[in-house]
């Protein structure tokens, strides 16, 4: 059963994970592509860390830039 990640708030994208294939989906609905990716559990884990990591990075710079 495929689990949602992550929808963009204005439908522009979605994201979708099935555990029970180890199948990663990437769709855009803007032009209707998409990417699927096998990832198990540990490749999961490290695509977690390096977005945790990038986002904090995003919010650091933004946080430099104001001040």
């Amino acid at each position: 059963m495929n689990k949602e990640f992550y929808r963009h708030p204005d439908g522009k994208g979605t994201i979708v994970y099935d555990p029970e294939t180890f199948v990663l989906t990437v769709i855009n609905e803007n032009d209707g592509q998409v990417v699927r990716v096998n990832v198990g559990p540990c490749g999961m884990l490290q695509i977690a860390e390096r977005m945790t990591r990038a986002a904090s990075e995003i919010f650091q710079e933004e946080e430099d830039e104001e001040n």
